[in-house]
């Protein structure tokens, strides 16, 4: 018998999808039955236009910086492998981000955990690829980041991106991309 599991990132994602496209509208989020699928980790479909829109999901490993000078520094670092291409199979990219919460005080961490999903299209998420920063020899930088601060509702590319000045990704969070989601299916 097959044992079936799914990454949280992209059960995560699923889950404000079904709360954001519910089923009584007719739409359904699906995903693969082979965790080596290539190209996508989510479909979302609307039942009544008969269209789809394949979803793939890139996750972060976060950072803290617990002595920022907010003026200079951020709390938060959020840093990703740079691959090379987007496909042609991916309508969106989603950037997952996961960051405990801690007290802005003391520094000890909650209970809790934050998240942050930043948005692309697949055009939007070549442009990004392409203008990533050059290494000193010439290639593309093996990373990219993006940068946030304790409680505010802001996001910045940081490692990979011109830092003077930043360059700002506010609108590319889910919550700012999701009608822009609903006016594309």
């Amino acid at each position: 018998m097959n044992q079936f599991s799914i990454d949280y990132p992209e059960y995560h994602i699923a889950g404000l999808l079904q709360k954001d496209f519910p089923k009584q509208d007719n739409y359904s989020v699906s995903i693969p039955l082979s965790r080596q699928q290539k190209h996508y980790d989510l479909l979302l479909l609307n039942g009544n236009k008969k269209k789809f829109l394949t979803i793939q999901v890139k996750s972060s490993r976060t950072y803290i910086n617990t002595d920022a000078d907010t003026s200079v520094d951020f709390n938060y670092y959020a840093w990703l492998n740079s691959f090379k291409t987007v496909d042609n199979y991916s309508d969106y990219y989603f950037i997952f981000i996961s960051f405990p919460i801690f007290d802005t005080k003391t520094f000890r961490p909650r209970t809790a955990f934050g998240t942050k999903i930043l948005v692309f299209d697949s055009k939007e998420m070549s442009t990004l690829l392409t203008n990533i920063k050059r290494t000193k020899k010439g290639t593309p930088d093996k990373f990219f980041s993006f940068a946030f601060n304790i409680g505010e509702n802001r996001i910045f590319g940081d490692r990979g991106f011109n830092k003077n000045p930043r360059i700002e990704f506010t609108d590319k969070l889910y919550e700012n991309k999701l009608q822009t989601i609903k006016n594309s299916i």
